[in-house]
């Protein structure tokens, strides 16, 4: 049988940890592990764990934050076949390791299977579009149809890409695109991934995110091309949602300042996150 190892970094959250906990104790318990990197104070999750009816737990205190490095760090502890970087916000379905294990024992050759992600109010894919069939991950579509947390990783695919760039991600100063990052690394390697058309997530869309955090995420972006800008299809992607930012940002300038306002983060954060990767130092901080 597949052994899946999920790996949960969590900073701030106690609700939304509990509710994925509970998510996840519906699995089958003799087949899954769950880790959970906890960036919080001593004591913050004691009464949240201490519910919890999953059998194999780990709780790893760390006194760092940022998504990418608890991610790898939790990996380390991982015993499974397949692993997992959940988000600590997000719910699974009951049927999700029935479905993984599946597509991984059919497949062999399979380095990575990723899944749809929904809005749970809405029921509208989140954060990106997602395609309606199931698709090889691409070149042409590697921005479109994953998101680090709904990625599944062949345990040796992960351990030959190196994990996570630890510059990228939420919690630190370029907040976003480590899953993209990690995605055209494998792409380059040439290691097979695919599209499950399949909801296995949900995850809230949140639509009236801080401009700063538009901003802060953006900065990423930014950097992905810096770390990949000698491919022109990154090139090509980046470019489009560095026009698009610019064009939203004067299209809703008088009658949506808000978004208007989220466009222009989105552009600035990329320039600046780009920018400040070439010369390798902050020439603009928070």
């Amino acid at each position: 049988m597949v052994k899946l190892s999920i790996v949960v970094p969590t900073l701030g959250r106690k609700k939304e940890l509990a509710e994925l906990l509970e998510s996840l104790a519906q699995l089958p318990q003799e087949y899954i592990e769950v880790i959970i990197v906890d960036q919080n104070a001593i004591g913050f999750l004691d009464d949240v764990l201490a519910k919890t009816s999953i059998d194999q737990l780990q709780h790893c205190h760390v006194h760092f934050t940022g998504a990418a490095r608890a991610r790898n760090w939790g990996f380390r502890f991982t015993t499974g076949d397949v692993v997992n970087f959940c988000d600590d916000d997000a719910n699974v379905v009951p049927e999700l390791y029935t479905i993984v294990k599946t597509v991984f024992a059919n497949d062999k050759a399979l380095g990575m299977a990723t899944f749809k992600v929904v809005d749970p109010v809405f029921n509208l894919p989140c954060m990106v579009s997602f395609a309606n069939t199931n698709c090889t991950v691409s070149r042409d579509n590697f921005n479109t149809i994953t998101i680090e947390f709904a990625q599944f990783w062949r345990r040796s695919v992960f351990e030959k890409l190196h994990g996570y760039d630890e510059t990228l991600g939420i919690g630190v100063y370029y907040g976003a695109d480590e899953g993209q990052d990690i995605v055209i690394r494998a792409i380059e390697q040439s290691i097979k991934m695919e599209y499950f058309n399949q909801i296995l997530f949900f995850h809230p869309q949140k639509y009236e995110a801080p401009i700063k955090r538009y901003y802060q995420y953006a900065r990423g972006t930014g950097r992905v091309l810096y770390l990949h800008g000698n491919k022109l299809y990154v090139v090509k992607k980046q470019c489009i949602f560095l026009v698009k930012s610019f064009v939203g940002f004067f299209i809703y300038m008088l009658w949506r300042p808000n978004t208007s306002l989220r466009y222009g983060a989105r552009f600035s954060g990329f320039i600046v996150g780009f920018f400040n990767s070439i010369f390798g130092r902050y020439l603009v901080k928070d």
